[in-house]
């Protein structure tokens, strides 16, 4: 428990089932008086949730999100922390988000990692819990990256423009009487016309947020190591120098998205997001700040973070992200060419499998996936009879930072045939 502001705020870790201290459960017995559940549920998730808090009893439950959030609105906030940390060390998962995005195609994968309730009221925070800005600022730094490496948009766009001796597009008369005619510049025109190039409103945009990004991140260098982003920094900068950050909030609300841009539409959702969070302003740096509500999913990011250590060894032809089949979504399938044997794969953020066993209920999950006939036929099994092996990739900080190399690393669950594990280590940041 702390207090942000003369407010009482619930501290508990991720995957945690814990007693609220007394005081908080008066709080809430005071606030809640039927005494009942107290639940925030994940959209669109049947029988997920970040919390649930049994208020006759004070147990309060934390599945796999972090943030900050509203228990009560206005009066009781929670504080969501990774579950990995601990007294000397703590899970840096700014470092797996920025090394998840190195893979191109994790960018198509970014919705649900992120949920913001900008309609909440905000919570005062120490600036030091601020995840919320580094998370939006790491993913669009690392897609900016991308874009400037392919070369910025290029559109027609409107430009005003004090001409001598001509013409072009159409005179703005009132500016045009304004400027000239009444200081007798009769020569000259101030006239409006259409430019083509990168100086256009979506790429506005991504400076305006690009430099508001900077800023941020001078605040938050203890946390991330500024070093670490600065050759990307260095690298968008001067794509961007003849560009305006000169936007209006109009133009950006109005702003539309082309989906054969799949990089632009995402840089552009980020930048709004960016924008809003900081509400225009991020000219003080403050021990507190105020937060929109807000959740991370770790199970995603661990995922999208095992994806990029799946692409380091093996081709997009040999591993498939999130193949489909039979209103299910597999994590990964995986053919390696150089293996005897192909794998259905599932990526489990389950920090307890460092000391215990697998659940029987994921194990039972791996097997249906792999039962499906569209994987025998993604994979070109003919033989229904064959059982496709199965590999359960968990986090493990006492693991290498790399996946097994060849199927021979691999760990068979114990009582189990053709069921396979391995974790792997995720980047720390020493306390």
């Amino acid at each position: 428990m702390s207090c942000r502001r003369e407010s009482i705020m619930i501290e508990i870790s991720e995957s945690k089932c814990t007693t609220l201290e007394e005081t908080t459960v008066a709080l809430l017995n005071e606030l809640y008086p039927s005494r009942g559940i107290l639940s925030q549920a994940v959209p669109r998730e049947e029988d997920l949730y970040y919390y649930r808090i049994n208020c006759a009893d004070g147990q309060i439950t934390t599945s796999y999100f972090i943030g900050v959030n509203w228990v009560i609105e206005k009066r009781l906030p929670i504080y969501v922390k990774p579950k990995l940390n601990n007294e000397t060390t703590e899970i840096n998962y700014l470092s797996m988000l920025m090394e998840a995005l190195q893979e191109p195609e994790n960018i198509e994968h970014l919705d649900g990692l992120v949920h913001i309730e900008f309609n909440k009221p905000a919570i005062s925070i120490f600036s030091q819990e601020d995840t919320l800005s580094l998370f939006l600022i790491i993913q669009f730094l690392q897609i900016l990256k991308r874009i400037v490496g392919q070369g910025l948009k290029k559109a027609y766009y409107p430009k005003c423009e004090n001409l001598h001796a001509k013409v072009r597009g159409k005179i703005l008369v009132n500016d045009n009487l304004r400027k000239n005619m009444l200081r007798g510049h009769v020569i000259r025109s101030m006239c409006q016309f259409q430019e083509y190039g990168v100086d256009c409103e979506e790429n506005r945009l991504l400076k305006k947020a690009f430099l508001f990004s900077q800023v941020a991140l001078t605040y938050s260098a203890k946390k991330i190591g500024l070093a670490e982003l600065k050759h990307t920094i260095d690298y968008i900068r001067p794509a961007f120098d003849n560009v305006s950050d000169c936007i209006t909030g109009m133009q950006i609300t109005q702003m539309k998205t082309n989906p054969l841009y799949r990089e632009y539409t995402q840089a552009i959702k980020l930048a709004k997001l960016i924008l809003k969070r900081y509400s225009y302003n991020i000219s003080v740096a403050r021990q507190s700040v105020d937060t929109p509500p807000f959740w991370i999913d770790m199970s995603k990011l661990f995922e999208l973070y095992v994806y990029k250590k799946l692409r380091e060894q093996f081709s997009k032809e040999e591993v498939h992200y999130h193949f489909k089949a039979r209103h299910q979504e597999l994590d990964f399938i995986l053919k390696p060419q150089s293996w005897k044997s192909p794998f259905v794969i599932d990526a489990k953020y389950k920090p307890r499998y460092q000391s215990e066993p697998i659940s029987v209920e994921d194990i039972r999950q791996i097997s249906g996936y792999a039962r499906l006939r569209k994987v025998y036929n993604k994979l070109g099994i003919k033989d229904e009879n064959q059982n496709i092996k199965c590999w359960i990739i968990y986090a493990h900080q006492g693991c290498s930072e790399d996946l097994p190399d060849n199927e021979a690393q691999l760990t068979e669950v114990a009582g189990y045939t053709n069921i396979f594990q391995a974790g792997i280590r995720l980047p720390e940041i020493q306390k």
